[in-house]
This record gives structure tokens, sequence and C-alpha cells, in this order.
């Protein structure tokens, strides 16, 4: 799948051409830095791509891209990298100081095609920190939730 952000210098491959899951969030630090209501991360198996890792570490192609690590609430450090031009977020990952963990998330509306439909797949798709949703948000039937991170 590929992915882009706002300005276009941004570019770069999944590591896979179908997501491991798709998680929609509603935790403070994605509605802060979505600016909506939710964020709705595809997430994929990076352990494969050593490419895609330099890249997205700031290596080559990658230099333009910022950084922003944080601890979340369950208490896990990420990192948010975003383009420097437009500043979109491109993808959200462990920070690379961290011990190697196989796993990216890239923000749906920056994968190029996104297949909304995709949102009504009772295997992939989690609610996470519903107890932060604005109003009473509506989960289809037959999708996991989970009042906070899942575990």
């Amino acid at each position: 799948m590929e992915v882009t952000c706002e300005c276009g210098r941004t570019r770069f491959t999944t590591p896979q051409a179908e997501p491991v899951d798709i998680w929609i969030c509603y935790c403070d630090a994605d509605k802060m830095s979505s600016g909506g209501a939710c964020r709705i991360n595809v997430f994929f198996d990076a352990e494969t791509s050593q490419t895609y890792d330099a890249y997205l570490n700031g290596l080559g192609n990658g230099a333009h891209l910022r950084r922003y690590v944080r601890t979340t609430g369950s208490g896990h450090r990420v990192e948010r990298v975003f383009c420097g031009e437009c500043a979109v977020t491109v993808a959200i990952k462990p920070p690379a100081s961290a011990p190697r963990q196989p796993w990216v998330a890239v923000p749906a509306p920056c994968i190029v095609g996104f297949d909304w439909e995709r949102l009504k797949d009772t295997e992939k798709v989690i609610h996470c920190w519903t107890s932060k949703a604005i109003l009473s948000t509506a989960i289809p039937e037959g999708i996991r939730h989970f009042a906070e991170q899942p575990t």
C-alpha cells in the first residue's frame, strides 16, 4: 500500500500489502494529533523490512521526516513520525532506541486509495480507548472494543 502526506514529499510503501489490524483509537493523544474524534491506525508487521525502517528513522530519502516520542496512557513509548514540510503524521512506531518491536501503524487517510469498507472487518478492526470517545460513539455489532488499551 502506498503512503503519502498532504504535500507529497513523504512517500513510502507499507511493509506488506495487507494490514495485521486496524485500530480506531479515541485516546486523547490521537484525538489531538489527528484533529478529530479519533484516529484510524492501520497496523503492519515491520519486522521484515529494513529499507522501510531506515526511511522512517530518517536515513536516505527520509531525512526530512521529524519525530515526536511520548509515553502512552498504558506506559509504552511510541514515536510519531511526521513530514517536516506539511506536518502530517505518516507513521506511529516504537522509537528507534527501543528494543526491536515488529510493528508500525499508518493513519488510514495517508494510505492512497484506502478501502474504507475495511472498517467493517470483524477480524481486524479494534476500537480502543472507547472510555475517551466523544459523546456515545456507535460501535458496529461484532467489532472488538476496549475501554482502554487492548491487552
